[in-house]
C-alpha cells in the first residue's frame, strides 16, 4: 500500500512539474505561477470602468460643445474647464464690445478711433478662436487617450482570461487525477 501511495505522489509530482504547476501553499490552496488572482481582475476591471466612465463624461461634453453655436462655445467651455487667460479674453472681448458701441455712437465706421477699437476687438476674438480650438483639440486628445486606454485594459483582460482558460484545459488532468486520489 505504500508503495502504490508513494508511486501515486510520485506520478502527480511529475505531473505537476510537466504542466508548470508549482506548489506554493500560501493558505488557500496551491498558488500557480502565471495564474491570474480574481483580485487583479476585479482591480483591472475597476479600472477600466473608471477610464470607461471618464471616456463616455468627456466624449458627451465634447459632443454637445460642438452643437452649440460658435458663439457660446467660449463661455461653455470657461464654465466647464476654468481657463484664466480665456476668462480674461472674454472679459476684454466684453470691455471692448462696449467701447465700440460707444465710439460708434459719436463717430462713423471710418473713425480711426472706431478703426482702432475695432481692430482691437477682432485681435481679441482671433485669441479667443485660438485658445478654444486649443481646448478643444485638447478634449478631443483626452477622449482618444482615455479611449485607449480603455481598449488597453479590455484587451488585458480578455488576454488573461484566454490564458487562464488555457491554463484550466492544459492543467485539468493533473487536478482531476489529484481529486480522483
Amino acid at each position: 500500500m505504500d508503495k502504490q501511495i508513494q508511486t501515486a505522489r510520485s506520478e502527480l509530482s511529475d505531473m505537476r512539474r510537466s504542466l508548470g504547476i508549482l506548489e506554493l501553499r500560501d493558505g488557500n490552496g496551491v498558488r500557480t505561477e502565471g495564474f491570474t488572482s480574481a483580485e487583479t481582475f476585479r482591480s483591472w476591471e475597476r479600472e477600466r470602468n473608471e477610464v470607461e466612465g471618464n471616456y463616455n463624461r468627456f466624449n458627451t461634453v465634447y459632443s454637445q460643445v460642438v452643437t452649440n453655436a460658435p458663439v457660446t462655445i467660449p463661455l461653455t467651455l470657461v464654465h466647464l474647464f476654468p481657463d484664466p487667460g480665456l476668462q480674461k479674453l472674454l472679459e476684454q472681448q466684453s470691455s471692448a464690445q462696449q467701447d465700440l458701441a460707444k465710439v460708434k455712437q459719436d463717430y462713423a465706421d471710418g473713425h480711426p478711433d472706431v478703426v482702432r477699437v475695432r481692430a482691437i476687438l477682432n485681435k481679441i476674438e482671433e485669441q479667443i478662436s485660438a485658445k478654444v480650438k486649443g481646448m478643444m483639440s485638447g478634449l478631443g486628445i483626452q477622449i482618444s487617450g482615455y479611449r485607449t486606454q480603455m481598449d488597453l485594459l479590455t484587451k488585458r483582460i480578455e488576454i488573461a482570461k484566454e490564458e487562464q482558460n488555457e491554463w484550466v484545459r492544459r492543467t485539468q488532468p493533473y487536478f482531476e487525477k489529484t481529486m480522483g486520489s
